[in-house]
């Protein structure tokens, strides 16, 4: 596989969560399966508002389709690593311009909290992504 589609992979997984957790009866599936804890996990991201404000809200699904369109017509792959290392940088914009027409007003508490909440996660995510592409390069079930 090409490492290219290892990053597409990486940045729709997101769009996987999002949907996964919010638009999905996945809680009371498990729930009836058996799992409770995981179960309990994935109703209490439902109802959070700090997920459903970062994660659940359309900047995510519009920086997503974003992305993957802008990376689909890219004619330098190499490329792709680096700005992989820098989304959660670009994201912030798209959180706050989200956060701005979803709720019609603007408080200047955006311009901080927003990379305070993004940063921190995104960085986590990306860097969990990373080292498991790093890792499939090593073991040669991909490449460049």
């Amino acid at each position: 596989m090409n490492k290219k589609w290892a990053y597409f992979m990486a940045v729709l997984f997101l769009l996987v969560v999002r949907f996964g957790v919010l638009d999905t009866n996945y809680d009371e599936y498990l729930a009836s399966w058996g799992y409770p804890n995981v179960s309990g996990f994935i109703t209490m991201l439902k109802e959070s508002a700090v997920f459903n404000t970062f994660v659940g809200s359309w900047s995510l699904v519009v920086f997503v389709v974003v992305v993957v369109c802008y990376w689909g017509v890219t004619q330098d792959d190499g490329l792709i690593p680096m700005q992989f290392l820098i989304l959660p940088i670009a994201y912030i914009p798209f959180s706050i311009i989200g956060e701005i027409l979803s709720t019609a007003q603007f408080h200047f508490s955006y311009l901080w909290v927003h990379p305070l909440m993004v940063l921190p996660f995104g960085y986590l995510y990306v860097s969990f992504w990373t080292i498991f592409i790093w890792l499939l390069e090593k073991i040669r079930l991909i490449s460049n």
